[in-house]
């Protein structure tokens, strides 16, 4: 027979009171965790900045690459069609119609810097600027990424 103590519950285990020295050890850690975080965060905000914004940023530069390289193979496809029957030469006569081409290519962030038909009516260069805008690393003052490309294309007919 298994007597019990005076003061003990079955099941539980007493635990002592803290000592002076415990007490005064907790107490210098209090807030350490708070002071951590305070550390913390603003360099995983801008982890995550780079992480987040940087791919848009990727993004955006593929997206300019990608529209002025369509832009000015469109552009470039507009040859004049007596100078290409006659001579079998796509020579670009209709800058305006080729420019309004190209227009078209543009938005989404996506805007014309420069539109030139060169090389005798043979090449069009398109340089354009894509742009936009942070989410996370304009906390940190970095509020838009902005790029500028060029591309060029010239029409080749027949076999050369």
């Amino acid at each position: 027979d298994r007597g019990v103590r005076a003061g003990h519950v079955p099941g539980h285990h007493m635990t002592r009171p803290p000592r002076p020295r415990d007490v005064r050890r907790r107490g210098r850690q209090r807030g350490a965790i708070g002071a951590l975080v305070a550390v913390l965060a603003p360099a995983i905000i801008a982890l995550v900045g780079l992480v987040y914004d940087g791919g848009v940023a990727l993004a955006t530069r593929q997206r300019g690459l990608d529209v002025a390289e369509q832009a000015a193979r469109a552009a470039a496809n507009l040859c004049d069609p007596v100078l290409l029957r006659s001579r079998s030469d796509c020579v670009i006569t209709d800058v305006a119609a080729a420019q309004q081409i190209v227009q078209a290519y543009l938005g989404n962030g996506v805007d014309l810097v420069q539109f030139e038909v060169s090389n005798a009516g043979h090449t069009v260069v398109v340089q354009v600027r894509a742009t936009a805008s942070t989410f996370f690393l304009g906390l940190f003052g970095f509020h838009r990424f902005s790029f500028t490309m060029t591309r060029a294309a010239t029409a080749v007919t027949g076999l050369a």
